[in-house]
């Protein structure tokens, strides 16, 4: 084995990060930005994500864009801490910013939990790191 794959984690040993984006751009470079650091699913949406989480997909994180068609990333919450409470505390959001009264509250009150776009690949890492602890 050489010096360079010795220190490459097998891929079955990287964490599992579920990101959640309608930005399909934006969600492949999350994948390419963290390429050697986790194993990343995409989702375009937060349906398939719940298809995904009830036929038993395990994830060590999940990143949700805030702003979603549909169900968007304060909904998602909401069905996790209902159906997924351990998985919920796993969750961060990614935001080009809150746009009503109730995301600028819910931001405010998960700042920690909240990664800004246009963020860099340091921020996303320590964003993915936190959520995994």
């Amino acid at each position: 084995m050489t010096d360079s794959e010795s220190t490459k984690a097998a891929p079955s040993a990287l964490p599992r990060l579920l990101v959640i984006d309608d930005e399909p751009m934006l969600a492949e470079a999350i994948r390419r930005m963290l390429f050697n650091d986790a194993q990343v699913t995409i989702c375009h949406a937060v349906e398939p994500a719940l298809v995904l989480l009830a036929q038993g997909e395990k994830f060590d994180a999940i990143l949700c864009d805030l702003m979603l068609p549909g169900t968007g990333g304060i909904g998602f919450h909401a069905e996790l801490e209902r159906s997924l409470p351990r998985l919920a505390t796993r969750l961060g959001f990614v935001t080009g910013g809150a746009s009503t009264d109730e995301t600028e509250e819910f931001v405010r009150l998960n700042k920690s939990r909240v990664l800004d776009k246009p963020f860099t690949r340091q921020a996303l890492l320590g964003m993915v790191k936190l959520l995994m602890v």
